[in-house]
C-alpha cells in the first residue's frame, strides 16, 4: 500500500492551467468517480483557488498513479502534455508532510493564513461521507485538522496581518479611540474597498458610507452589509462629517489635493481627519499631511508593518516546521504500531479460547453454582486472562514502534503456540504498513487511453 499525493498550484501551474484543472462545485461526483479507478483504495480531493490535490492510497504505486493521471485526463478532458509538466507528487512520508505544511499555511499564498485549514476539513468530510477514505485517511487527517489548529494557536503565526488593507484597520484600532463610534467613508468598491469594509465591520464599525464611481457598485456592496452608499460627486461634502476615510481606488490621478483638504477642514473647525490611502498608483496627494489636524497612511507607511509582522510569520513559520516533525515521528509510530495489530489479535483470540474452555469447565465441576456466582467467575477469570497478555501485547506494541517486530514475530508465535500461519501473515502486514511510509518516485509513466477502470 502507498499513500500518495498528486496535485497543481499556484507556484507550479499558471492560471491558465489552474482554472482548467478545478473541481468547484463537483466534489462529490468526482471522488465518486476517481473511486472506481484501478488501485485506489481511499482517496480525497482538495480544490481551492490556489490549488488543486489529490490524496490517495494505493495498492500499487506506478499503476495507482497511472490512475490518478487517467483520472485528471478524463475528467477535465486534457492531453497528457498539458496537464504532466504542472503535476507534484509526494510519496509516503513525503506525502504525509506535505499535508502538515498545506494545512498549516506554510504553502499558502499568504503564509500561515487560517482558511486553507477549514477547506482541508470540508475535503475530507465530503470524501468520508462519500466513503472514499478508510482506516488510513481517516486517522492522518483528523490527526492533521487537530495538528493545524493547535499549531495556529501555538505558534501564533496567524497574528501578524500581511494584508495592506487588514494593516491600515489594524493601525486605526491602534490609533483611533473609540474606532466603532466614528463616520467613516470608504471610496472604492472594488477588492481593497471591500476588504477594507469586511475589516471595519468585524471591529464592529457600522457607521460606513462607501462611494464608488459607479454608484451601483457602492449601493451593491453596501447593501451586502446594510450600509450607506453614496455619489462620488459627494466625497468632498462627505468629508466635512466623517472622521476617517478610505482612499481604495484605481484611479490613475489624485482624487484629492492639498488645497481641497485644506478647505475641508476649514470647514470642520479643523477637526481631526484620519485619510488611508491603500491605492496604487496613490489616491491622494501625499502634500496632503501638511495640512492642520490631517493624519496620513498610505500605502508606504502600512507595508512597513507588513514587512514587520512577515519577518513575525517567517519566525512562527519554523516553529511550525518543527512541530511538523514531532507529528510526523506520531503518525510514524502509530502506522508502525498497525503492524502489531495480527499478534494482539491472535493473542486475544488464544486467550478469549483459553477462557472459555476454563469458565466451561468450571462450571462444570460446580453445577451447584448460581447465576450470579457463574458471574462474578466469569468476568474474574477474564480480568485474569487480560492481565496475563498485557505484557506481551505492549511488548509487541513496543517493538512494532522500534521497528524490531517483524525479526521477533516467530518468538511471540512459539510461546504462545499460534496457528502455523500466524508468522508469515504477521510479516506480510508489517510489510504492508511499512509501504505506506515509503518515499518512492513515481515513474513518468505514459498512459493508455483505453485502460480499464473498476466499473469497466
Amino acid at each position: 500500500m502507498f499513500i500518495v499525493n498528486v496535485g497543481i498550484n499556484y507556484e507550479t501551474a499558471p492560471i491558465e492551467i489552474r482554472e482548467k484543472i478545478t473541481f468547484s462545485s463537483e466534489l462529490e461526483s468526482a471522488n465518486r468517480q476517481l473511486s472506481q479507478y484501478s488501485d485506489i483504495k481511499e482517496n480525497i480531493i482538495l480544490s481551492t483557488c490556489n490549488r488543486t490535490e489529490i490524496y490517495v492510497v494505493l495498492e500499487r504505486l506506478e499503476e495507482g498513479y497511472a490512475s490518478v493521471k487517467k483520472f485528471l485526463l478524463d475528467w477535465f478532458e486534457l492531453r497528457i502534455e498539458e496537464l504532466e509538466p504542472y503535476l507534484i507528487v509526494h510519496t509516503g512520508a513525503d506525502a504525509i508532510r506535505h499535508l502538515l505544511q498545506v494545512i498549516t499555511g506554510l504553502h499558502s499564498m499568504v503564509l500561515g493564513e487560517t482558511q486553507i485549514l477549514g477547506q482541508i476539513r470540508e475535503a475530507y468530510l465530503t470524501s468520508f461521507h462519500m466513503n472514499t477514505t478508510g482506516k488510513i485517511f481517516n486517522e492522518i487527517f483528523q490527526r492533521a485538522i487537530a495538528f493545524a489548529k493547535e499549531a495556529h494557536v501555538t505558534s501564533r503565526i496567524g497574528e501578524h496581518t500581511v494584508s495592506i488593507s487588514y494593516a491600515a484597520v489594524e493601525l486605526l484600532k491602534q490609533s483611533v479611540e473609540n474606532l466603532p463610534t466614528k463616520k467613516i467613508l470608504v471610496v472604492g468598491a472594488g477588492e481593497m474597498g471591500e476588504l477594507a469594509v469586511r475589516n471595519l465591520i468585524a471591529l464592529k464599525c457600522h457607521h460606513i458610507t462607501i462611494l464608488n464611481r459607479t454608484y451601483e457598485r457602492a449601493e451593491k456592496l453596501a447593501g451586502e452589509f446594510s450600509l450607506q452608499a453614496e455619489e462620488m460627486e459627494d466625497l468632498e461634502n462627505l468629508m466635512v462629517e466623517a472622521d476617517i476615510v478610505f482612499f481604495a481606488t484605481g484611479s490613475q490621478s489624485p482624487l484629492l489635493s492639498k488645497v481641497q483638504v485644506k478647505a475641508i477642514q476649514e470647514r470642520r473647525r479643523h477637526r481631526p481627519l484620519v485619510l488611508v490611502d491603500i491605492g496604487l498608483p496613490r489616491n491622494i496627494e501625499d502634500r496632503i499631511r501638511e495640512v492642520e489636524q490631517v493624519t496620513l497612511y498610505n500605502i508606504d507607511d502600512l507595508q512597513t508593518v507588513v514587512d514587520t509582522n512577515l519577518e513575525a510569520r517567517r519566525q512562527a513559520a519554523e516553529k511550525v516546521r518543527r512541530m511538523i516533525e514531532e507529528e510526523m515521528e506520531a503518525i510514524e509510530a502509530w502506522m508502525k504500531l498497525l503492524g502489531a495489530d495480527p499478534i494482539v489479535t491472535s493473542l486475544h483470540q488464544k486467550g478469549s479460547s483459553i477462557h472459555e474452555e476454563v469458565y466451561e469447565t468450571i462450571c462444570r465441576k460446580l453445577p451447584h453454582l448460581t447465576e450470579k456466582e457463574r458471574n462474578v467467575i466469569y468476568y474474574q477469570t477474564r480480568r485474569i486472562m487480560r492481565q496475563l497478555l498485557h505484557e506481551p501485547i505492549t511488548k509487541a506494541k513496543e517493538l512494532a514502534v522500534k521497528g524490531e517486530l517483524e525479526e521477533n514475530v516467530s518468538c511471540f508465535g512459539e510461546v504462545f503456540d499460534l496457528e502455523k500461519e500466524f508468522e508469515a501473515e504477521t510479516k506480510a502486514h508489517i510489510d504492508y504498513y511499512r509501504t505506506l511510509l515509503d518515499t518512492k518516485k513515481v515513474k513518468a509513466l505514459d498512459i493508455n487511453v483505453g485502460e480499464r477502470t473498476k466499473e469497466s
